[in-house]
């Protein structure tokens, strides 16, 4: 993984993170999102292993104890993390990733990885996550307030990152982080590495 990139992608809770980094999966070329293990449960019209990795909280300690993830972290009460024999398998067939992470996560991240560029996904208003957590199959009983008080701090983390994407229109959002990975893989440091049989046939 010495010239892959990762996109590491935070948002508060009910910001639509998950569809963003998979609909720039979809558009983007050798660009893949990296699924994480979790011990929270399905929800309705997820699939294990395409969504998440769903386990068992004893299984989930057992890989951690083996060294197997690379981050970790705890949302909601529920264990999360990424493996790092996944993640180089995805790097090395010359894909570049997507990894969803809170802030903590992201730390550890770019601590290992050099080549690793944050974005941060806000959305318009804190209405637009009330209104999205109240959509969810799983928002009865779910305090509203409380979660908009969290998403509140989880969101004063932005300033910290390399770029901050609005999530107002779906659509404009994953331009936009498009925009990104296309602007990181044009960096010099990228390109001597993607377009090297061009350099090096240019002699200079």
């Amino acid at each position: 993984m010495d010239n892959q990139l990762i996109f590491v992608i935070t948002a508060a809770s009910a910001t639509g993170k998950t569809s963003c980094a998979k609909q720039a999966c979809a558009k983007g070329k050798n660009l893949v999102l990296s699924i994480s293990h979790s011990t929270r449960p399905m929800r309705p019209g997820e699939k294990d292993g395409v969504d998440k990795y769903f386990i068992q909280d004893s299984e989930f300690e057992a890989m951690d104890k083996s060294g197997d993830f690379v981050e970790q972290t705890r949302i909601f009460g529920h264990r999360c993390g990424h493996t790092k024999a996944k993640l180089h398998e995805l790097a090395g067939q010359d894909n570049d990733l997507i990894m969803i992470l809170d802030y903590q996560g992201m730390l550890q991240i770019k601590q290992q990885y050099e080549n690793t560029v944050s974005i941060f996904l806000l959305p318009p208003d804190t209405q637009a996550i009330a209104e999205r957590i109240d959509k969810r199959p799983e928002a009865d009983g779910v305090d509203i307030d409380a979660r908009i008080r969290s998403a509140k701090r989880e969101m004063q983390d932005y300033k910290h990152y390399d770029y901050t994407v609005i999530n107002d229109v779906l659509e404009d959002a994953v331009s936009d982080i498009l925009a990104i990975v296309k602007a990181e893989r044009l960096k010099t440091a990228q390109q001597q590495h993607r377009e090297k049989e061009c350099i090096d046939g240019l002699e200079i």
